[in-house]
C-alpha cells in the first residue's frame, strides 16, 4: 500500500501535492501576510522624506547665498585664481557631499536610506554655510 502525505485521502481522480509544493504555498501565504506591515511603514518613510525636503532645500539655498557672496567678493578682488579656486572648491565639496551622504545612507540607512541621505545633505550644507560665514567683508 502506498503511503499518502495527506491527512485525508484525496478524492478519486485527484492527487495530493508533494510536501515541497505545500511548503511553498505556506511560505507564499506567510510572505503575503507580511505585506501589509511593509506597506504601512512605507508611507511613514515617504512622509518623513517629504517633510525633510523643504529643510534640505532651505539649507542648500542659504549655503548657495553664502557661496555667491564669497564669489562676488573674490571677483571684486580682481584675483582670477581666487575665483577659479573657489569654484573648484565648491565643485569638489559637492562631489564629497554626494559620495559621503550616499555612503552613510547605504551603510546605515536600511529602509530609511533616503531620509538618512537627506539628513546628511542638510547637515553638510549647514556646516559649509557656517564655514563660509567666517569669511567675507
Amino acid at each position: 500500500m502506498q503511503e499518502s502525505n495527506a491527512i485525508h485521502p484525496a478524492p478519486t481522480g485527484m492527487t495530493t501535492p508533494p510536501k515541497a509544493d505545500r511548503r511553498a504555498a505556506i511560505l507564499a501565504t506567510l510572505c503575503l501576510s507580511l505585506l501589509p506591515l511593509h506597506t504601512m511603514a512605507e508611507p511613514a518613510i515617504v512622509e518623513y522624506a517629504n517633510a525633510r525636503l523643504p529643510e534640505w532645500q532651505a539649507s542648500n539655498n542659504e549655503m548657495e547665498a553664502s557661496y555667491q557672496m564669497l564669489l562676488e567678493q573674490a571677483k571684486q578682488s580682481e584675483q582670477e585664481d581666487a575665483v577659479r579656486s573657489l569654484a573648484a572648491a565648491k565643485e569638489h565639496w559637492e562631489q564629497f557631499r554626494a559620495e559621503f551622504c550616499r555612503s552613510m545612507s547605504q551603510t546605515y540607512g536600511g529602509a530609511w536610506a533616503s531620509t538618512h541621505q537627506s539628513d546628511c545633505r542638510t547637515k553638510l550644507a549647514d556646516q559649509f554655510k557656517n564655514a563660509m560665514g567666517d569669511y567675507g567683508w
